[in-house]
């Protein structure tokens, strides 16, 4: 970790603008950002296993290791979610259906922030819900600690100030990556 606990707590929970406002920049991003003039070349967490074989490659074409690398993020976007645990690939159809749903979720707490309604925060609710059925099919621990926590919602919803974060406060995800690119020659 590169900050104090501290300095961490105020950039991604309490400066709320930051985060609500920000623009969405993935790793897909990143690589399509820099086209054909940078090859990816690696990452932390490392997030790809390249089995193919050497003289299958070609070098001639930069925009295939890029493509692979894409392909590669995709389908292990899952795997980011959390830092205890790495699942197998999924496909990029239902991770890209991971995707959607985190970026649904993401708008609707930025809503309920602006307007603090029950209708805003029932769908907070329901979105977390869907997501935490989708995450049960590939890791029952991050599951375990999506539930817990909306459960702990239901609980704000109904009035209660006390909360049993017991298995949510053990949930990190990868949210730290660092990407290596290489100037291509073309």
């Amino acid at each position: 970790m590169n900050r104090t606990h501290k300095d961490w707590i105020i950039d991604n929970i309490l400066y709320v603008d930051y985060w609500k406002n920000s623009s969405w920049f993935s790793i897909e991003d990143a690589i399509n950002s820099l086209g054909s003039d940078f090859i990816f070349y690696k990452s932390s967490p490392g997030f790809i296993s390249d089995w193919r074989w050497y003289k299958d490659l070609d070098s001639s074409n930069s925009s295939l290791f890029n493509e692979f690398a894409k392909e590669k993020y995709l389908k292990n976007l899952h795997n980011f979610l959390d830092y205890r645990i790495v699942n197998k690939e999924r496909t990029v159809e239902e991770n890209l259906q991971l995707l959607n749903l985190a970026k649904r979720i993401r708008e609707l707490i930025s809503d309920y922030l602006d307007t603090p309604t029950e209708l805003f925060l029932n769908s907070v609710i329901d979105e977390l819900s869907n997501l935490a059925s989708i995450i049960k099919t590939f890791s029952e621990l991050t599951f375990e600690s999506l539930d817990c926590y909306i459960n702990c919602l239901k609980d704000f919803k109904k009035g209660n100030s006390k909360f049993n974060f017991t298995h949510f406060h053990k949930w990190w995800g990868r949210g730290n990556h660092v990407l290596t690119f290489i100037k291509s020659k073309n």
